[in-house]
């Protein structure tokens, strides 16, 4: 991996420090180009992604989403906060069971 310049997502708030201890989960991920990917992501895991942020950033997990405009670029990075081990696991399998309607 090289560096990268990464830019903030609108639509997520601005990060902040949080109280005490905590777990930092980063995600990263390549997305692939190509026209029909581009489509078929816009129009099934859009929705399903954005409910996944929004639970997160009521439960104050959302920490930031960043995507690469300088050096490995189509790379998105998510980070999230969770009070500890117990709390990201309650969320990982709640929205794994379907929570928030998906």
């Amino acid at each position: 991996m090289q560096n990268q310049l990464l830019l903030e997502f609108c639509f997520w708030n601005e990060p902040s420090p949080r109280p005490g201890q905590n777990i930092l989960n980063i995600h990263s991920y390549k997305l692939k180009v190509s026209p029909g990917m581009n489509q078929i992501y816009k129009m099934s895991s859009y929705k399903l992604k954005a409910r996944a942020i929004k639970y997160r950033q009521e439960n104050d997990e959302a920490v930031g989403g960043f995507f690469s405009q300088v050096g490995d670029l189509y790379e998105v990075h998510h980070l999230w906060v969770y009070k500890d081990l117990q709390s990201r696991d309650d969320t990982k399998n709640f929205l794994a069971e379907g929570g928030m309607g998906f």
